[in-house]
């Protein structure tokens, strides 16, 4: 029997401020991908929609590499992502990787035990844009799913869906799809105050939509919920690890889609790539949160000791 397109976790979001709003969303893309689906069935003529015993060809998307952005992650955390993964239908061959910028000893055991490879980066002025680096570089796949080990996918569809972006073939196939991102969510240990700014930064609107994008801003190619082709962020040099603070995925995707460029890309954005990914602030650090984001906005060197006095995951 085919497996089905489902919401993961729908607690986080019943009954919460505001999650009612970005639970429809949510459930309106993972209805969409799931018409899209049975369309290329029917397409192919594919015999799974002549019943649940039906054989066939689904849709299935071969090799992605899942690159995990981890400082002071524990066990569980590192489990759940791990999970969440594993829930994922409509791909196969799904590489994880731990892009480790700090954690104990006990976080990169259940990692292992999770058949999860740990990749070791030093916190330096270009710590953020050198693990996005770190995880390009130690991928086995041409397409790279990044966001933090202490987020969790809010569907089972989240790579699929990035990954059918990635094949779209607009303008008669002139431009690739260099890039798709998605929009964070409320998670498990979400305060008020984070659901009332995942709101205000547009996370109803945004989880229900998918687009060509061509702006940039914040949230932009987010490395809390994007893909990339490896092979195109290798030819622009990279993320640029001016960046070290954070800022590379956005600065990154505007190289992309520059049409100064002699073969400017496509950056999609889909609601579908959402995943679950809040800290537990209160007022005061989810206003530093805030200046943070808005300051990425330009190259600036990443300081061990002011990131961690306030962000326990280094500001990931």
């Amino acid at each position: 029997m085919r497996a089905v397109p489902e919401v993961l976790h729908k607690e986080y979001l019943q009954n919460k401020p505001f999650g009612e709003m970005m639970l429809a969303g949510l459930e309106h893309r993972v209805d969409e991908f799931n018409e899209w689906r049975n369309g290329q069935l029917a397409e192919e003529g594919n015999a799974l929609l002549k019943g649940p015993n039906g054989t066939g060809q689904d849709v299935n998307y071969d090799g992605v590499t899942v690159a995990l952005l981890s400082k002071n992650n524990t066990p569980d955390q590192v489990e759940a992502v791990v999970e969440g993964l594993g829930r994922q239908i409509c791909v196969s061959n799904v590489e994880i990787l731990l892009i480790n910028g700090g954690n104990r000893p006990m976080t990169l055991q259940a990692a292992k035990e999770n058949g999860v490879e740990a990749r070791h980066v030093e916190p330096d002025g270009t710590f953020h844009a050198k693990m996005l680096n770190a995880g390009l570089g130690a991928a086995s796949y041409k397409h790279v799913f990044f966001m933090p080990a202490h987020a969790e996918p809010a569907s089972n569809i989240m790579l699929a869906a990035a990954r059918r972006r990635m094949d779209e073939k607009p303008y008669a196939a002139t431009r690739q799809v260099a890039g798709v991102y998605g929009t964070p969510l409320p998670g498990a240990n979400a305060t008020n105050v984070e659901r009332f700014g995942a709101y205000k930064l547009g996370a109803t609107e945004r989880v229900n939509r998918w687009a060509m994008t061509r702006q940039g801003g914040m949230g932009f190619l987010d490395a809390a919920c994007s893909m990339v082709d490896r092979e195109v962020v290798l030819d622009l040099g990279g993320y640029p690890e001016v960046y070290g603070n954070g800022g590379a995925d956005g600065a990154l995707g505007k190289m992309m889609v520059d049409e100064r460029r002699k073969n400017p890309s496509l950056v999609y954005e889909d609601g579908a790539l959402a995943v679950h990914l809040t800290r537990g602030f209160g007022i005061v650090r989810s206003g530093l949160q805030l200046i943070s984001w808005r300051r990425r906005a330009q190259p600036r060197e990443y300081k061990e000791w002011l990131a961690t006095s306030w962000h326990p995951y280094g500001g990931l």
